[in-house]
């Protein structure tokens, strides 16, 4: 999925648990979102400009996530924010890789179980992957939207 679903998934259940069990079920819930079907072109490469800007698009939606929040929940948006946080951080885990493509250097071989189970529940991911995302980002923005 991408990071702004997966943001919002956290926002969500930070804000809906309101407590901080949220936090690990926030995590996990990366993990649940990768197993649905998803949007990845893999001609894109990582050290295109195209995937660069991608990646930076993503990060401003989540910023915005973070101070809409911190406007319209102020009482909760700290925990919903380090729940989005969260939600978003297993894909941390790609940077190393993003960083050795950026600069031309190959990327590490790593075989730890966390990389083989992350890359193991991501068995859809396509261009067409993008009507779920789609479908998934205005559901959760509505979500969101009726109950901030």
């Amino acid at each position: 999925m991408i990071a702004t679903n997966h943001a919002l998934m956290g926002a969500l259940l930070g804000l809906s648990i309101g407590s901080p069990i949220a936090l690990p079920i926030a995590l996990m819930s990366h993990f649940v979102l990768d197993s649905i079907p998803h949007y990845s072109d893999r001609r894109v490469k990582l050290q295109s400009q195209r995937f660069f800007v991608q990646l930076t698009l993503e990060a401003i939606l989540c910023a915005i996530l973070v101070l809409f929040l911190a406007l319209q929940r102020p009482e909760y948006w700290l925990l919903a924010a380090v729940c989005a946080f969260l939600a978003v951080s297993p894909d941390f885990m790609w940077i190393p890789r993003f960083v050795r493509a950026f600069t031309h250097k190959p990327a590490p071989k790593t075989n730890n179980f966390i990389i083989r189970f992350h890359k193991g529940i991501q068995w859809f991911e396509r261009p067409i992957g993008i009507v779920v995302e789609i479908a998934w980002l205005l559901g959760a923005t509505t979500i969101l939207a009726n109950i901030v």
